[in-house]
């Protein structure tokens, strides 16, 4: 249904309606992207985290 859809579209819409849709397609992958880096940033903050406090510990108990 969907393809069915699509190919309608591609046949039958005006240029300008491809070019606002090519552009919102590129900004959700933009912005699916940018999700993913943040994301991956935050886990390896949180990694960083993790050993920063096993090394606390670890300094903590040689007083």
């Amino acid at each position: 249904m969907v393809d069915k859809a699509s190919h309608k579209f591609d046949e039958h819409a005006p240029p300008e309606a491809k070019q606002v849709l090519s552009q919102t397609q590129y900004q959700v992958q933009k912005a699916r992207l940018r999700k993913k880096a943040v994301k991956q940033a935050e886990a390896k903050d949180n990694k960083a985290d993790d050993v920063d406090a096993h090394k606390s510990d670890s300094c903590s108990d040689s007083d």
